[in-house]
């Protein structure tokens, strides 16, 4: 009686499973919008043509010759970028991009126009404002608006890829200079973590994603130099990690601990003390290794006083840029509504392209107003000099363990300390 009872149990429980299967695969298999069919209502017209026509008279004149309604300004205000770069942008987009075209359906009526795909994006990006805001005046239902975002976030990504990259050799030097008129050689940026809560999160990712917030968010680690350019940026860090313990998932991080970047070795001296590694700015949070130079953890005299103070001035750049980004973008000061990881890490990426683009157009100088031309780069005597780089793996946790670099030195990080303290009181310490 047990055997024919358990046989039936498995038979019930097979065509469970078979039951199951199927309806996830119908539910995978179903468009996600729906599309005809009998019993959907029909698409409610909501003027998209006069939304066209709207937006080309207030700001492009590209159909009607009279001027635009706003000013140049003004279109930079609400949008955050510049007709320049705009129009960058949209060239390049339409050359390689299909979605950003004007298309036609099989009734050919004519979609949204290129305009108002790239400038619904840049609206929600930079007001942060939900697309159901924007439906009345872009006359684009709220589903378009979170399709464009999501296609102008990747595309930017996608095509724009040399706005966030590592410094090249001749770079590596332009910004040691930077850091070193502001008295310290060999730093190549500041670094540091933010977070931007996460609305959407899953509730079976909250545990790892709540942080000392008390709400989901996700980190991202940002190197900039001293004129707010950022050649470094990692997102999807779950917030419980904060910025100490989160080095296994940085691929910049791995790849100095394997000396696969960079490629060139420095050779010079502060304090007396010869140097031949670079290093970051941050703060007193981050691990004692030697590519960190952090504040003087208790400056008691005004040798260390000097130096913290003169530290806190040079690393100020990646705090402005934070607030920069903030104001630039206000998407990223707000929850994050969208639902995957991926989504959240183009949009993040896509602000940090948009806002190279803007600080290569405006030409900003840097706190430390120095700048070496490439012609001059080329003729200064050779103070960096290669050296093979290794052939390890890329093992993110297991990475950290080995010893293939003594960046974390404690030792080489406390020898460090003390000779730009030295080197900042001798430069400075008679003011």
């Amino acid at each position: 009686m047990s055997t024919s009872s358990d046989s039936s149990n498995d038979d019930v429980i097979d065509s469970l499973l078979l039951l199951v299967t199927q309806l996830v695969t119908s539910r995978k298999q179903k468009a996600k919008q729906g599309g005809s069919k009998p019993g959907k209502q029909p698409n409610r017209d909501i003027g998209r043509e006069s939304g066209k026509r709207r937006l080309d008279q207030d700001y492009f004149c590209r159909v009607s010759l009279a001027p635009s309604v706003f000013l140049t300004a003004e279109f930079e205000r609400r949008f955050s970028v510049t007709r320049t770069i705009y129009e960058s942008i949209r060239t390049r987009l339409l050359q390689n991009e299909s979605f950003f075209n004007e298309l036609s359906d099989c009734c050919h009526v004519n979609g949204a126009s290129t305009d108002q795909k790239l400038c619904a994006a840049l609206r929600q990006l930079s007001s942060g404002a939900t697309a159901d805001t924007l439906v009345d005046y872009f006359r684009l239902s709220e589903t378009t608006l979170l399709k464009i975002l999501k296609h102008f976030s990747k595309a930017i990504v996608q095509h724009f890829e040399e706005y966030i990259r590592r410094p090249t050799h001749a770079e590596l030097l332009n910004i040691e200079k930077q850091y070193a008129k502001l008295g310290f050689p060999g730093c190549i940026g500041c670094v540091d973590c933010s977070s931007w809560e996460w609305a959407r999160c899953p509730v079976g990712l909250q545990g790892q994603f709540i942080g000392k917030e008390g709400r989901p968010c996700v980190r991202m680690e940002t190197v900039t130099d001293d004129k707010l350019w950022i050649w470094h940026i990692l997102y999807g860090v779950p917030g419980a990690r904060n910025d100490r313990t989160k080095f296994d998932q940085s691929p910049l991080f791995n790849d100095i601990k394997t000396r696969q970047w960079p490629t060139v070795k420095p050779n010079y001296v502060v304090g007396g003390m010869v140097i031949d590694w670079f290093y970051f700015l941050a703060d007193g949070i981050y691990p004692s290794f030697r590519i960190f130079a952090k504040p003087h953890p208790n400056p008691t005299n005004a040798k260390s006083r000097l130096y913290t103070a003169s530290h806190s001035s040079a690393r100020k750049a990646v705090e402005r840029l934070y607030g920069v980004l903030d104001a630039q973008f206000e998407i990223l000061s707000r929850p994050c509504r969208l639902h995957h990881l991926q989504e959240m890490n183009d949009v993040v990426m896509c602000c940090a392209i948009l806002h190279n683009m803007i600080v290569k157009e405006r030409g900003y100088e840097g706190t430390a107003k120095f700048r070496i031309p490439d012609a001059e780069l080329q003729s200064l005597p050779p103070t960096l000099s290669n050296y093979e780089t290794s052939h390890c793996t890329y093992r993110q946790a297991d990475l950290w363990r080995e010893t293939v670099d003594d960046l974390d030195s404690v030792a080489d990080h406390n020898r460090l300390l003390n000779a730009q303290i030295q080197n900042i009181w001798n430069a400075h310490g008679d003011i």
